[in-house]
């Protein structure tokens, strides 16, 4: 999912952090993150195309939210696919979380 592009999807942004080590006594580690958006003409075609993208992966997906998206996780990982709220240009974000332990 790392890699993936809806059908017909443009890349607008992209923001990713790496796994981070607490550092200290009452410091927990930080979560490696990866967060990637998506000009699309229909979103909510982007979002059910991505969603079974993810499914056939191997993803666990939770039921989706209509207008808002859908989650899914794998052992240590957490997965999400979301449209921007109010409207706007059509959008899909596609946010992958990677948790230690």
């Amino acid at each position: 999912m790392a890699t993936y592009v809806p059908p017909g999807g443009r890349l607008v942004q992209e923001d990713a952090s790496g796994e981070r080590d607490g550092g200290g006594v009452l410091t927990k580690p930080g979560e490696a993150s990866l967060h990637r958006t998506f000009a699309v003409a229909d979103a909510d075609a982007a979002l059910a195309a991505t969603a079974g993208a993810a499914r056939h992966a191997g993803w666990a997906l939770d039921t989706p939210v209509a207008g808002l998206g859908v989650s899914g996780r794998k052992p240590g990982m957490t997965f999400t696919v979301s449209l921007p709220p109010g409207g706007g240009s059509p959008r899909v974000t596609v946010s992958l979380t990677h948790r230690r332990g």
